[in-house]
């Protein structure tokens, strides 16, 4: 898995959870007004993947991976799939 793919992954696995959690019946204050702020995070998150994984690559010149990259995917370094980063299949 690429640090890339492992991101992707993890913000469509947030943008899922929040969808779940601002739509239902079950919808509490702080949800509801900061659900706008918290889906311009995840764009924003997306974004600059995208931009960095174009114009950078995922690897540095020691293939390492890209220090911002590696900054995103901290967010989510007690998921299960994060020491899979780097894995080859």
């Amino acid at each position: 898995m690429t640090i890339d793919e492992f991101i992707s992954a993890r913000l469509d696995e947030a943008d899922h959870e929040l969808h779940d959690m601002t739509s239902g019946a079950l919808v509490q204050g702080y949800l509801r007004a900061h659900g706008d702020q918290l889906k311009a995070q995840i764009a924003a998150m997306r974004k600059i993947l995208s931009a960095h994984v174009g114009y950078y690559g995922l690897m540095d010149d020691e293939y390492l991976p890209v220090p911002v990259l590696s900054i995103l995917a901290g967010v989510w370094k007690d998921h299960e799939d994060y020491g899979l980063i780097g894995a080859v299949a």
